[in-house]
């Protein structure tokens, strides 16, 4: 490089340089630059494998978190499956749908569980009739007097929402099952007919597979 440099300068300038001087301080210049790229080629090198450690933690962290957050999530839906005297996977698939409609796990689980003890009160009332439940459900028993399940009490609702003949009356029926404000949230689903509410609970089941 020291070489080439000389004769463009000779070239351009037409000057006679002093070989013996100029040539040592150009190959002092290119090692340095030489020194500098290697410098920076091994400095990057180095922030690659230290990107790439980094990665692999997070990634590793991240794998860790989602499975005691699994972990958790089925205990959970063990503990509220047993409440609504409901099997797991089938409480799960109802959190599911309901996170669908936008409701977050928490407010769907806390409202499930609700529903529950309203169940439980209405059927242990000595006049269910009275109860919140009871007025537009009624007893929330069977035929043969065993007391429903979550689940059959939900398909119940979806039902009367289906005989409704307004939006009014449509949102009564879901007040009363959950409460005023949830009862809103809670309507679109009710307003599912069983085809609807198989293929949704189908499609939450498939995904947690």
């Amino acid at each position: 490089m020291a070489v080439g440099s000389l004769e463009v300068l000779r070239a351009i300038f037409g000057l006679e340089v002093d070989d013996s001087k100029f040539e040592p301080s150009l190959r002092k210049a290119e090692e340095h630059v030489e020194r500098t790229a290697d410098g920076i080629e091994k400095k990057f090198s180095a922030m690659g494998v230290a990107i790439a450690a980094g990665i692999s933690l997070t990634v590793l962290h991240s794998l860790e978190r989602a499975i005691a957050t699994t972990a958790k999530w089925t205990e959970e839906m063990g503990t509220l499956a047993g409440r609504m005297g409901m099997a797991t996977k089938e409480a799960s698939a109802l959190i599911g749908v309901m996170e669908r409609f936008n409701i977050d796990s928490r407010t769907a689980q806390f409202s499930m569980a609700m529903l529950s003890n309203e169940i439980r009160q209405t059927t242990e009332s000595l006049d269910p009739f009275r109860t919140r439940l009871g007025q537009v459900f009624g007893t929330l028993r069977d035929t043969n007097g065993q007391v429903m399940t979550l689940g059959q009490v939900l398909d119940l609702a979806r039902e009367k929402v289906g005989q409704a003949t307004t939006e009014l009356e449509k949102l009564q029926i879901a007040q009363a099952l959950v409460g005023t404000r949830m009862g809103g949230r809670l309507l679109e689903i009710l307003k599912m007919n069983n085809e609807e509410w198989a293929r949704h609970s189908s499609e939450v089941n498939t995904a947690d597979e």
